[in-house]
C-alpha cells in the first residue's frame, strides 16, 4: 500500500516484486513454478486461477494464455480460470482460441465470478439476486454473461446463499438445473458456513467446485 511506503503491485518491477517477503517469510513463487510443482505431485493436483479485475486484467489474461500454450504440459494442472470481470474472462477465451491455431491443447474451464447483491458495489462485479429474482430471470442473466460474440464461458463461480440449501426452494431447484448445463462453483464470504456437511449438500446439487478454508473440524469430520 502506498500509505505504508509500499507501491501497488502494478507499479513494482519484476525484480522489486520478488524482493518482498510473504507473511510466512518466503518470497512469491512464479506461477509456472507452482504449476510444475503440481505436476510433480501428480495428475490430481490442479489450480484454480483468478485474474483480478482492473485495467491490467486483460494484459494478465494474455500473458497467462501465452505461458500456458507455451508449456502445454502444465495445462492439465489448471482446473479453472476465473474473474469477476466479464470482459477479462471473455478476452482470455479469445486469446486462447487464437493460440489454438498454432498449438494443439485444451483450454481450461473459464468461469465468471458473481456476488450476492448486498456484497456488490465494485465496478466490474455482477450480482445474482437469488432471493428477489425469478428462476427464468437468473437463467437469462447468466446466459447473457456466458455468450459474448464468438466466445462462450464454461460456467460460473457464484457466492453462497442460504437459500441454496433450503429444501425444495426455488434456488435449490435452480442450482440443480444450472449444474446440468454449466460448470458451477460456489465460494463463501465471511460468516458463511464452512464445513463438510455444507460442502456435501452443495455437491449433491451438482456443484463442481467449492471453496473452503479447511478449518480443523473440516479435516476431522472427513476422517
Amino acid at each position: 500500500e502506498v500509505s505504508k511506503g509500499i507501491l501497488p503491485i502494478t507499479q513494482l518491477t519484476f525484480d522489486e516484486l520478488l524482493t518482498f517477503p510473504l507473511k510466512n517469510g518466503s518470497h512469491a513463487p512464479l506461477l509456472e513454478d507452482v504449476l510444475r510443482s503440481a505436476r510433480r505431485v501428480g495428475p490430481e493436483a490442479k489450480l484454480i486461477i483468478e485474474i483480478k479485475s482492473g485495467v491490467h486484467g486483460s494484459k494478465v489474461a494474455s500473458t497467462l494464455c501465452y505461458m500456458l500454450c507455451a508449456s502445454p504440459e502444465l495445462l492439465s494442472h489448471v482446473a479453472v480460470i476465473m474473474s469477476f470481470d466479464l470482459y477479462i474472462v471473455h478476452n482470455f477465451c479469445k486469446f486462447f482460441d487464437a493460440e489454438l491455431a498454432t498449438v494443439e491443447c485444451t483450454r481450461p474451464k473459464v468461469l465468471f465470478l458473481t456476488k450476492n447483491p448486498d456484497d456488490t458495489g465494485v465496478e466490474h462485479e455482477m450480482a445474482l439476486d437469488w432471493h428477489g429474482s425469478g428462476a427464468e430471470e437468473i437463467i437469462d442473466q447468466l446466459e447473457g454473461y456466458a455468450r459474448q460474440g464468438n466466445t462462450c464461458l464454461d460456467g460460473f463461480y457464484v457466492q453462497y446463499h442460504s437459500s441454496m440449501l433450503t429444501e425444495s426452494s426455488k434456488t435449490t431447484k435452480l442450482m440443480k438445473e444450472l449444474s446440468k448445463k454449466y460448470i458451477i462453483g460456489v465460494w463463501g464470504g465471511k460468516g458463511d458456513p464452512d464445513d463438510v456437511n455444507t460442502c456435501k449438500a452443495l455437491a449433491r446439487l451438482g456443484c463442481h467446485f467449492l471453496n473452503t478454508d479447511i478449518p480443523y473440524d473440516f479435516i476431522t469430520d472427513l476422517e
